[in-house]
Protein backbone atom coordinates (compact mmCIF):
# COMPACT_ATOMS: atom_id res chain seq x y z
CA UNK A 1 0.00 0.00 0.00
CA UNK A 2 1.46 3.64 -0.91
CA UNK A 3 1.71 5.74 1.52
CA UNK A 4 -0.24 8.66 0.85
CA UNK A 5 0.09 12.29 1.62
CA UNK A 6 -1.92 15.41 2.22
CA UNK A 7 -2.19 17.57 -0.90
CA UNK A 8 -2.10 20.37 1.07
CA UNK A 9 0.35 20.36 4.04
CA UNK A 10 2.19 16.86 2.77
CA UNK A 11 2.10 15.44 5.85
CA UNK A 12 1.80 11.75 6.25
CA UNK A 13 -1.73 10.48 6.47
CA UNK A 14 -2.89 7.92 8.80
CA UNK A 15 -3.62 4.15 8.06
CA UNK A 16 -7.67 5.04 9.74
CA UNK A 17 -8.15 8.23 7.58
CA UNK A 18 -6.89 6.55 4.52
CA UNK A 19 -9.46 6.00 1.44
CA UNK A 20 -11.73 8.46 2.02
CA UNK A 21 -11.13 11.01 -0.43
CA UNK A 22 -12.84 14.35 -0.55
CA UNK A 23 -15.48 14.82 -3.30
CA UNK A 24 -12.83 16.82 -5.52
CA UNK A 25 -10.51 13.92 -5.63
CA UNK A 26 -7.86 14.81 -3.10
CA UNK A 27 -6.59 12.98 0.41
CA UNK A 28 -5.99 15.24 2.96
CA UNK A 29 -4.69 15.03 6.82
CA UNK A 30 -7.27 15.62 9.68
CA UNK A 31 -6.38 19.25 9.99
CA UNK A 32 -7.22 19.90 6.10
CA UNK A 33 -9.92 17.08 5.82
CA UNK A 34 -12.80 19.80 5.57
CA UNK A 35 -13.58 21.54 2.40
CA UNK A 36 -13.08 25.46 3.63
CA UNK A 37 -9.21 24.34 4.65
CA UNK A 38 -7.96 23.42 1.85
CA UNK A 39 -9.51 25.57 -0.64
CA UNK A 40 -12.04 23.03 -2.25
CA UNK A 41 -12.89 22.99 -5.72
CA UNK A 42 -15.89 20.77 -5.87
CA UNK A 43 -19.39 23.11 -5.12
CA UNK A 44 -20.43 20.96 -2.09
CA UNK A 45 -23.19 23.39 -1.42
CA UNK A 46 -24.90 23.06 -5.04
CA UNK A 47 -24.80 19.21 -4.68
CA UNK A 48 -26.65 19.30 -1.33
CA UNK A 49 -29.23 21.33 -2.59
CA UNK A 50 -29.96 18.98 -5.68
CA UNK A 51 -29.86 16.07 -3.58
CA UNK A 52 -32.05 17.95 -0.92
CA UNK A 53 -34.81 18.81 -4.02
CA UNK A 54 -34.86 15.37 -5.71
CA UNK A 55 -35.70 14.23 -1.71
CA UNK A 56 -38.33 16.43 -1.68
CA UNK A 57 -40.08 16.05 -5.04
CA UNK A 58 -39.80 11.84 -4.49
CA UNK A 59 -41.93 12.66 -1.22
CA UNK A 60 -44.81 14.70 -2.53
CA UNK A 61 -48.05 13.01 -2.04
CA UNK A 62 -50.38 14.33 -5.23
CA UNK A 63 -53.90 13.01 -5.01
CA UNK A 64 -55.54 12.03 -8.41
CA UNK A 65 -58.46 14.36 -9.48
CA UNK A 66 -61.85 13.31 -8.89
CA UNK A 67 -64.15 12.47 -11.82
CA UNK A 68 -67.12 14.09 -11.84
CA UNK A 69 -70.36 11.62 -13.04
Amino acid sequence: MPKTKCHKCGKKIPVVMRGIPCLCGDEFCAVHRLPETHNCGFDHRYEHLKNAATLINDMKCVGEKIKKI
